[in-house]
């Protein structure tokens, strides 16, 4: 047997928000708390909603005490923010942070046994639908509005709680791209990828079916031709999001997830990284993990992507066409190649067990352990041999490997003559992170200096540019 749950009522199209005051007053609400972060208020974007309340004489309250990944304590901010405005319902306006903060508060206050914020983890046994939630998205990508998932950090524990509850749905979605149009380039590009790792990860999950197959593969198919325009901000592209990061949500909030958000949970519970980013980043490499459980699914998510030629291709073919096409587009919009910037090596075994541990894992196509996990998160062997067949060409040595400056020229003699184990050298290497922080310029003055012997002048002959730049930027490398 399946279930699907949506929303009672949605809106779409530029001006949706008009309809807000018509659905609060034929719904008898009579006080509304606005849930909303600090910056949407501090630049207006919520005002564009209450304005339209302050016209139609509905009273309201704003509550704005959220961080980027809420808290426990935002939480129970909120629930007596709730109280002390003696509303009746919530218009939740943001991203994932203020709608997944209104849904924990709109469950405990219909469902007060479940007070204690960490009760509500995993799938809570509430019996009363939260209070009526009106959820305006100001971001293309959560999805929050139409789920039946909230994620709030326990920020004492370092982790995320995934919690799913069929009563904390908004009982009405406004998916207006006029309130998206002032992200920036950096946020549309994360919360994009967002969406497009929701529409993947539920195309493939083990619970998916039919009807949610529908949705995830015209939500890729949108999302794909849609997120360069908008991250250019162009109204199409804007229009297209709004509608893909929708239709995503519509799935996979009925199907589950996989290990990409579970592993991206604890990354953002750690290093606070933008939940999109995470995903993004790790979305390819699970792909690749997941590949073998997932049938001909991969023709298809190619397809979406616009590849072309997908019915003539080979099963090795059309699943490498699919993860490139989701790479491309990544790398299109400006999101990060790797984990390398963020994961802390010391924190691996943390963050694979969290990542074992997430109410996302058990969907995963493909079974996995800790151990596998905790090698898509940090170097491994194969990052030795790579760095290992660079000595062959110095210049890409500097490459993202990782390893103090003085000590890489080294030990990477010390490998070219067979005196250090790639065992040694990885442990060498997984100390210090400074190589891979250079520019390329810097990274080319290194390797033509230190590796090739050259001097000042004729680094700056071969470069173009003076030798008291030469000097200047080699003591810049040297000071990372």
């Amino acid at each position: 047997m399946n279930r699907f749950v949506l929303n009672e009522t949605s809106y779409h199209g530029k001006g949706a928000i008009t309809a807000i005051p018509t659905e609060i007053q034929a719904r008898g609400f009579k006080k509304a708390l606005v849930v909303s972060d600090p910056d949407l208020i501090k630049f207006g974007v919520s005002q564009k909603v209450t304005s339209l309340l302050d016209a139609a004489e509905i009273p309201y309250c704003i509550f704005s005490e959220i961080k980027a990944n809420p808290t426990i304590e935002n939480v129970q901010a909120g629930v007596a923010a709730f109280k002390a405005a003696e509303a009746d319902c919530i218009i939740a306006i943001g991203g994932g942070s203020s709608m997944d903060t209104a849904k924990a508060v709109g469950i405990i206050i219909t469902n007060p046994d479940f007070a204690d914020v960490r009760s509500l983890e995993g799938v809570a046994p509430t019996k009363n639908p939260c209070v009526p939630i009106i959820a305006v998205p100001t971001t293309a990508g959560t999805a929050a509005e139409v789920t039946i998932n909230y994620v709030i950090t326990d920020a004492e524990k370092n982790r995320k709680m995934v919690c799913v509850d069929v009563h904390d749905i908004p009982v009405l979605a406004v998916v207006d791209p006029d309130m998206m149009s002032t992200m920036p380039k950096g946020l549309t590009a994360a919360t994009g990828m967002d969406a497009l790792t929701h529409a993947i990860e539920g195309y493939i999950t083990a619970g998916a079916w039919e009807l949610s197959d529908m949705f995830h593969l015209k939500a890729i198919e949108i999302i794909a031709r849609s997120l360069r325009g908008a991250v250019a901000n162009t109204a199409e592209g804007r229009e297209g999001m709004a509608l893909g990061q929708y239709v995503a949500g519509m799935g996979f909030s009925n199907v589950g997830l996989g290990i990409v958000h579970s592993m991206a949970h604890p990354l953002g519970a750690l290093y606070d990284t933008p939940h999109g980013i995470a995903n993004a980043i790790i979305l390819p490499t699970v792909m690749e993990y997941n590949a073998p459980a997932t049938g001909d699914k991969y023709k298809y998510i190619a397809a979406a992507m616009g590849v072309k030629g997908t019915e003539d291709m080979s099963v090795e073919e059309y699943r490498a066409a699919a993860i490139n096409a989701v790479k491309q587009l990544s790398a299109d919009v400006g999101i990060p190649a790797d984990l390398r910037d963020i994961v802390k090596r010391e924190d691996v075994p943390f963050l694979a067990q969290s990542a074992y541990d997430d109410a996302c894992r058990p969907g995963n196509p493909r079974e996995t352990s800790v151990e596998e996990i905790a090698a898509k998160l940090e170097l491994d062997k194969e990052d030795v041999t790579l760095a290992l067949e660079a000595i062959q060409d110095p210049i890409s040595l500097c490459e993202p490997i990782g390893g103090d400056n003085a000590d890489a020229l080294t030990i990477g003699d010390q490998v070219r003559d067979e005196s250090i184990s790639q065992e040694g050298w990885l442990e060498h290497i997984a100390i210090s992170e400074a190589l891979r922080r250079l520019s390329q310029r810097e990274q080319r003055i290194i390797s033509l200096r230190f590796f090739q012997g050259r001097t000042q002048m004729e680094v700056a002959s071969e470069i173009g540019i003076s030798q008291a730049q030469v000097s200047r930027l080699e003591k810049a490398a040297l000071s990372h």
